[in-house]
């Protein structure tokens, strides 16, 4: 045989060792056959995939799926596998049952021998319900009665006799003297409950009287609870326009307006105080200019200065115009050694004036 004929079939043995390891270990027989039922159940109380199966304590299954049933995710759907030869009938009840303190669980199946006639068959659903704990550990609800019943004439005999015991009991000392002070503290107990009532008997008109006008209260709010409604109404309304009205872009915008007229606000102080800045220069100026310091402050403060510039300006302009009639009188231009005309001052001279004051001025 070759050597990866034999590793194929060890490969193959592994497998099956490890799929029967697997079912053996969820307590799944693989040699049996089975029959498969399914349950429906609202809440399965963490019940595990593995949990046997019983009937009358005596293992028949195991849990092999639990999922929530897709056509109803309220429901959680359990899947059981059942011993072929098992008579499982129709009415069978499957309940999921606490067999310990540590939460372990197991699946009973519940149902009347009378009941063997009508079996189900493989893959139809049974009916489920799920038992509490205390129910799982005590059992059927009468037999709990009867249990109790037993406890409670038990518990009165051991009553009766320990009441004849601490009557003949000896009330100076001990265990008595306890008892008897124990009597007093609630014959005191006694005194103080019925001073008590006393007291709630002479304070009942008070409560009456604070009772009713808590009913007109109720009662005046109940006749108002068409207004409040309303305001309710009203209120909701209001809400819901403030929420329609797009307020946040409202308060941003708003924001934003602040913050760009802040802005501004800033730039114009800058101006404000260039401005600021000028008017103080331009004041030092005119100040300077009405003491008279500088050319325009004796321009404007000093007379005399004016009165020369007035005069400087007349006669460049009458000599200009001089010029500007008489050339010859100011530019001697000879031609081939031709003598020059000499000059005579017409009779309409323009600086003949201001000549005439010149020598006037010039004599005096």
């Amino acid at each position: 045989m070759k050597k990866e004929v034999k590793i194929g079939l060890l490969a193959l043995i592994a497998l099956a060792v490890v799929i029967f390891g697997l079912k053996f270990l969820k307590g799944q027989n693989v040699f049996s056959s089975k029959q498969t039922f399914y349950v429906d159940y609202t809440d399965v109380n963490k019940l595990n995939v593995g949990t046997p199966v019983l009937i009358h304590g005596f293992q028949v299954g195991t849990v092999v799926d639990i999922f929530l049933k897709p056509s109803n995710p309220q429901l959680v759907e359990v899947e059981l596998e059942v011993r072929k030869d098992i008579k499982v009938p129709k009415s069978t009840v499957v309940e999921i049952t606490d067999v310990g303190m540590m939460g372990a669980k197991a699946i009973n199946m519940v149902y009347e021998v009378s009941a063997l006639n009508d079996l189900a068959q493989s893959g139809d659903f049974l009916k489920g319900r799920t038992k509490g704990t205390l129910a799982s550990m005590l059992g059927d609800p009468s037999e709990i009665n009867k249990y109790m019943t037993q406890v409670q004439n038990g518990v009165g005999g051991v009553i009766d006799t320990l009441s004849v015991y601490f009557k003949n009991m000896d009330h100076s000392q001990g265990i008595g003297l306890a008892l008897a002070n124990l009597q007093k503290t609630i014959a005191n107990l006694q005194l103080i409950t019925n001073q008590l009532n006393i007291l709630l008997a002479g304070s009942n008109a008070n409560l009456q009287a604070t009772f009713a006008n808590l009913n007109g209260i109720t009662g005046n709010i109940n006749k108002k609870n068409k207004e409040i409604a309303e305001l309710l109404e009203n209120i909701n309304a209001f809400s819901g326009q403030l929420k329609n009205s797009s307020i946040d872009q409202t308060i941003q915008n708003g924001n934003t307006a602040i913050t760009t007229l802040n802005t501004r606000m800033t730039e114009l102080k800058s101006t404000l105080d260039g401005a600021n800045h000028a008017i103080a220069d331009l004041s030092g100026i005119l100040t300077k200019v009405n003491k008279g310091n500088g050319t325009l402050g004796k321009l404007i403060n000093d007379d005399d200065l004016y009165l020369n510039l007035e005069r400087t300006s007349k006669q460049l302009d009458l000599l200009m115009q001089d010029l500007r009639l008489n050339p010859k009188r100011y530019v001697h231009v000879s031609v081939f050694g031709k003598k020059q005309k000499d000059y005579n001052i017409p009779e309409n001279d323009p600086a003949k004036s201001l000549l005439e004051q010149r020598d006037t001025s010039g004599q005096n």
